[in-house]
């Protein structure tokens, strides 16, 4: 159905640390872009338990503007809203901003949106996130799994009775941030293909990830 024949406002939920910015990142957002979301919200992520970034929010934001087109942001009414309050200070958990979401939304329909890795052993998956069983239960999840992951047959499976799952036909490149960090790390130079060129001369630039 296209957003011409419905009356229902939806709204997709993604997110990451962008520590730093890559490809696939990129192509997530082209992917919703190019769906028949009213909305999307993209959440720079903060600090969480066991996950620090490894370089500020400042550069993480600016990676994020250099990355994503200014035609997705500078429209008159833009459906791609970047949100950065996570970015300086503590992570907000996903299931608050799913709330958060219905409440400034309370008609719309909201769906989060994450990797295959994130729910490829079902609601165990989840565990570690507050309200992940909740989540599970009742949210309305899309899942992007990415190239060379193997389990999208076993996902399927896992999932075929949640109907609040879907699992796409999109394949995301297969692009870690913590690859790229190791790669920059330790001097290799085969990196700046998985980042934006924006995002790989401003890495250079600033010395980020221990460029040198």
């Amino acid at each position: 159905m296209n957003s011409k024949s419905r009356t229902r406002l939806t709204i997709a939920l993604a997110g990451s640390a962008v520590d730093p910015f890559h490809l696939g990142h990129l192509a997530l957002l082209a992917a919703l872009m190019s769906m028949d979301f009213d909305i999307i919200y993209w959440v720079v992520s903060g600090a969480r338990k066991g996950k620090i970034p490894r370089v500020g929010p400042d550069d993480r934001v600016t990676m994020t503007l250099l990355a994503i087109p200014k035609k997705w942001l500078l429209s008159l009414c833009p459906r791609l809203k970047i949100v950065f309050i996570d970015a300086y200070g503590r992570n907000t958990p996903t299931i608050t901003w799913l709330r958060r979401l219905h409440r400034w939304y309370p008609a719309a329909e909201v769906t989060l949106v994450t990797g295959a890795d994130s729910v490829c052993g079902g609601p165990d998956d989840l565990k570690y996130w507050d309200a992940g069983a909740q989540i599970y239960e009742k949210w309305k999840v899309l899942v992007f799994p990415r190239v060379h992951f193997a389990g999208v047959r076993k996902l399927r499976k896992i999932l075929k009775n949640r109907p609040n799952f879907s699992v796409v036909d999109t394949v995301l490149p297969d692009v870690a941030s913590r690859e790229i960090c190791t790669r920059i790390g330790l001097g290799k130079k085969r990196w700046t293909h998985l980042v934006p060129r924006p995002v790989a001369l401003f890495i250079k630039r600033n010395h980020l990830y221990g460029n040198r």
